[in-house]
């Protein structure tokens, strides 16, 4: 037999999914329901965006402006919403004028997530990632650029799968590789149309996140520093998914949550398929 140990090991975890869980997942998950995404493809150009209005946002973390654009180019991934939007606040402006560009401004690339900002579901640490975001920004000037990228670009309802699939016991990656998704299927093409627009020439990226560098970087942003966005602690529901973050996503600076007391928030194993991981 040539199979290697992992090899045997996924089919393993498949035949567990199938069999153990085969009737949760079948009552959870409709497969016809799936919609798929499209392949992912480099992107290494600007997506094109038209500015629509700006406006004042008062909120419970300070006073802020919000600024709505438009993408103008169809998008194959029909999962990807069409009006980013830029939160900055209002006594701090990040714009530069006169042709004059700003440099080194705060900016955090924030996906939207419905299921924690709006449903304050507590599976990931979105919501909370986005309030530390705009306290920076608060106190330290920036801005907050909101995509529409629901479930890391595969929309509510597939997000909602995933969420099924991480019920009977897959991570976030696995969960999106069993239904036939990218493990990330966000696109970051519009940013550079923004920071155009807002006169800024390079960035501090407000992120934990290598690819999201790598992929800003790819399409001409000029990065010239990280700031650290992590959540104080972590809570039973989203333990797992941080540490998947960390540990098959690459993303840094989470140490913090896992040393303190390891496995304090794990719920016993019993429990784990009401826990599962999140979307991000």
């Amino acid at each position: 037999m040539n199979a290697t140990p992992m090899a045997l090991l996924a089919v393993l975890v498949i035949l567990a999914l199938h069999t153990s869980n085969a009737s949760t997942s079948s009552a959870n998950i409709n497969l016809d329901g799936i919609s798929p995404c499209p392949p992912q493809e480099s992107q290494t150009r600007a997506v094109p965006v038209t500015f629509v209005a700006d406006t004042r946002l008062p909120t419970d973390v300070g006073q802020f402006r919000l600024r709505a654009y438009r993408i103008d180019a169809a998008n194959p991934n029909e999962h990807i919403g069409t009006e980013p939007c830029v939160i900055y606040c209002a006594t701090k402006s990040p714009f530069g004028s006169d042709g004059k560009l700003m440099e080194g401004v705060p900016i955090r690339v924030h996906d939207q997530c419905m299921t924690s900002e709006v449903f304050r579901s507590q599976r990931c640490d979105c919501k909370e990632q986005l309030k530390l975001a705009m306290e920076y920004i608060r106190d330290n000037g920036g801005a907050i650029i909101y995509l529409q990228q629901e479930g890391r670009g595969i929309g509510l309802a597939n997000k909602v799968a995933a969420y099924a699939m991480q019920d009977a016991g897959c991570d976030t990656v696995d969960a999106n590789r069993h239904l036939g998704f990218p493990d990330d299927a966000r696109q970051y093409g519009v940013v550079p149309s923004i920071l155009a627009d807002m006169q800024i020439g390079s960035i501090q990226l407000l992120s934990n996140n290598p690819r999201k560098l790598e992929k800003l970087t790819a399409m001409g942003v000029e990065v010239i520093g990280m700031v650290p966005v992590v959540i104080p602690e972590t809570n039973p529901y989203n333990q797992q998914y941080l540490a998947t973050k960390q540990t098959r996503m690459n993303h840094e600076n989470l140490d913090s949550l896992f040393a303190k007391t390891p496995g304090k928030h794990m719920l016993p194993r019993a429990h784990l398929s009401r826990a599962g991981a999140s979307d991000r």
